[in-house]
């Protein structure tokens, strides 16, 4: 499945917004409360309609207050109204079951709406999507092994946050005692991450290892992949995931060259563990849903991943790589995310980027007008996203000085340059660079 396109309707803060996708990775970006979730949580409601049908799994709709909330001034009061119809459309590409029972990629639309207040969410409008997973759970049921199905996953800033007691069950059990491929899809669109329940199925995968007295196809790539994750963060290749006394370990060597064993992942920095329980918990999720795969699961499952700000809690030099290192480990998944960070965005090319704007037309999903790949942050952070690349005041002396060299007062640019030089350093690049403009000014007018 490739999500492709979506149209929103009077959907939260949108009126009206239409985005489309790269069919592998897009990266949402704009100001804050410039709608960048909302837009991940509307591919969610709409990835929600294929597992409509699906048994024990949920996922997730739109809700009443979900509609925008329009504002007008009558006279001296003002007065908000929701407004209806509150609309999801979606289109995607998956492949289908054909009347000779060959399964071809075809493009499917749907919509999810809620037409007016008080009333429920309809699908309706979703019938050809509840169909194709209708022949998908027929082809489980009937076992169909070579069937491969989708993964779909989203994961918000709260990935990182303990899952609620009272929904321990819901992400223990399943995992624990799947027997069925649809249990791979429980909690997938929560926003969530559960460390419980990626505990829980390493202690049951160990346990069936131990059992058997052999290695699990499927259960050695899913080390192999976070293995191979840790590595391209730290440089070193000796990082391996285990389950023991109750907890999930990691040896490994950090980026200083030193060997850590047995550390338990919830003691592990936020970076690390939101990387490790990401990429854990989409290899796992594979391998449950696509279990004929076994170690193939991991290169051969298709699917569509949402991440909320991809740069949380991410050191600079782990922003630089984490898109094209996600797109290396599973090639199959079409990645959809959003973040503020400049080196992110400067990893990908602008085909990848969409940006989230508004003016008197309305909301808006555009392609950036510059290249974005290779582009230093500093013009990212100018010219694409309006931010100064350095502190105002230091902005405003540097401008100051250069000012002051095109008007030959000399003496007064050697006074700002001096303070410039207190606040920054003398082995700043940018206060020696202006050193030496200065020398050459004054050297050339003596």
């Amino acid at each position: 499945m490739k999500l492709t396109h979506l149209e929103l309707e009077n959907y939260r803060r949108f009126d009206c917004l239409s985005i489309d996708f790269d069919d592998r990775l897009t990266v949402v970006i704009g100001d804050n409360d410039a709608g960048k979730t909302t837009v991940l949580d509307a591919a969610a409601v709409a990835l929600g309609t294929f597992l409509v049908r699906f048994p024990d799994v949920k996922g997730p709709g739109l809700r009443g207050e979900d509609a925008r909330a329009q504002t007008r001034l009558l006279g001296r009061k003002a007065e908000t109204q929701a407004q209806y119809p509150v609309g999801v459309e979606a289109w995607a590409c998956m492949p289908v079951a054909s009347p000779d029972g060959v399964w071809r990629p075809r493009e499917i639309r749907w919509l999810r709406t809620i037409e007016r207040e008080n009333s429920r969410m309809t699908s309706s409008k979703a019938h050809d999507l509840i169909e194709v997973s209708d022949q998908y759970q027929k082809a489980i049921r009937e076992g169909h092994a070579g069937v491969v199905m989708p993964l779909l996953g989203y994961y918000g800033t709260r990935r990182l946050h303990p899952i609620e007691r009272s929904k321990w069950g819901a992400h223990s059990t399943a995992y624990l005692e799947a027997s069925t491929r649809f249990d791979a899809y429980a909690g997938a669109l929560d926003s969530q991450l559960s460390e419980i329940s990626l505990v829980n199925w390493f202690k049951a995968m160990t346990a069936q290892e131990l059992d058997e007295g052999e290695p699990i196809p499927a259960f050695k790539a899913v080390r192999n992949v976070i293995g191979a994750c840790v590595a391209r963060i730290t440089g070193y290749d000796d990082a391996r995931v285990r389950y023991f006394s109750g907890q999930l370990r990691v040896d490994y060597t950090n980026a200083d060259g030193q060997q850590c064993l047995g550390v338990p992942l919830s003691q592990l920095s936020d970076g690390y563990r939101g990387v490790i329980g990401l990429v854990a918990d989409i290899a796992r999720r594979m391998t449950m849903m696509n279990p004929a795969l076994e170690d193939e699961a991991i290169l051969q499952t298709p699917g569509v991943v949402l991440i909320d700000e991809i740069d949380l809690h991410l050191h600079p030099r782990w922003q630089e790589r984490i898109l094209s290192d996600l797109l290396d480990l599973f090639p199959g998944i079409q990645f959809i995310v959003t973040t503020h960070a400049p080196l992110v965005i400067s990893s990908v090319h602008r085909r990848n980027v969409r940006v989230i704007r508004h003016d008197d037309v309305g909301y808006h999903a555009d392609v950036p007008p510059m290249e974005t790949y290779g582009n230093s942050t500093g013009a990212i952070l100018r010219l694409l996203m309006g931010a100064p690349e350095r502190p105002r005041e230091v902005q405003d002396l540097m401008d100051r000085f250069r000012d002051l060299l095109d008007r030959e007062q000399y003496g007064e640019a050697g006074e700002v340059l001096a303070r410039l030089a207190k606040g920054l350093g003398d082995d700043n690049p940018e206060v020696n660079g202006m050193q030496s403009e200065l020398f050459f000014y004054t050297d050339d007018a003596g």
